[in-house]
């Protein structure tokens, strides 16, 4: 209490030497009051806010887009892609990678299991337009879903020896020519080819439209032709072609009027009247 006295006494003085009287606080407080009070006719109180939108969300991992100089300028990357087709994990496309993963293991086709970057070889895309490798056909068995056809997936195979020759038996000057390169590329070919060869079977009773010797070009060794017939067999009653394709069964034919059997004669014993 004796706080709170001395502060109105201390308020008294302060108020006497500036010369303001309570009159004067009282008229002061009532302009304030009726500066904060509304307007007649004013409406409600609006009131502005200043909204800032949200920055977008940092995308996670890398963003899809072309690789840089040093990396191969012909293959997207990113996240996995979907895709809808109906070969998505079918057998047959399973069997395609087996027979890819058997090359990369293979120490004489090394050169062709990553692609040829302008690093490496700076003029390579300068004679070649379509390059190719194992790796790539590898991404686009899994990624892409397969191939459209097992036909389509052996001419990649075939694209790594076309390039070969592209750069490295090119009539011009090139910065790196490798005569080797080529016989591995052969070999590498070849190999696949022994392999479709070996599974053709496999292949066939996993998509029912595969064609091995449309496949290789070549006709099946005999070994791979039973192979194929066998399974012909035990999936299609008729057989199958040479080719692979189901051979049709022809339909059964309906007996003629010339074919049906005379009728017996009038009489009950065959027609013969010493029975009767």
């Amino acid at each position: 209490m004796e706080m709170l006295r001395r502060r109105k006494k201390r308020f008294a003085q302060l108020q006497a030497q500036a010369g303001v009287s309570a009159q004067d606080l009282e008229k002061l407080k009532e302009m304030k009051e009726a500066e904060a009070a509304p307007k007649p006719g004013a409406g409600p109180l609006k009131l502005k806010f200043a909204l800032k939108a949200a920055p977008p969300p940092k995308p996670k991992g890398k963003v899809k887009g072309r690789r840089g100089d040093d990396e191969d300028d012909y293959t997207d990357y990113g996240g996995p892609r979907k895709t809808t087709t109906r070969f998505r994990g079918s057998r047959r496309d399973e069997i395609l990678q087996e027979i890819i993963e058997s090359l990369q293991r293979d120490r004489n086709c090394d050169a062709f299991n990553v692609p040829v970057t302008k690093k490496i070889v700076p003029d390579y895309r300068e004679f070649v337009d379509r390059p190719m490798d194992l790796s790539t056909i590898m991404k686009n068995l899994r990624r892409a879903g397969g191939y459209d056809t097992a036909e389509s997936w052996m001419q990649d195979v075939r694209q790594i020896l076309t390039n070969a020759k592209l750069y490295h038996e090119s009539e011009e000057e090139v910065l790196m020519r490798y005569p080797a390169i080529i016989a591995a590329a052969q070999y590498l070919v070849d190999e696949c080819e022994k392999a479709v060869e070996r599974r053709a079977a496999d292949l066939k009773l996993a998509d029912q439209f595969f064609d091995a010797e449309k496949v290789l070009g070549r006709p099946l060794s005999a070994e791979a032709r039973e192979a194929v017939d066998n399974v012909g067999k035990m999936v299609f009653p008729g057989g199958v072609t040479a080719s692979g394709a189901p051979v049709e069964t022809p339909p059964k034919e309906e007996p003629r009027e010339d074919d049906q059997p005379a009728p017996e004669p009038d009489g009950g014993f065959g027609g013969n009247p010493e029975l009767e």
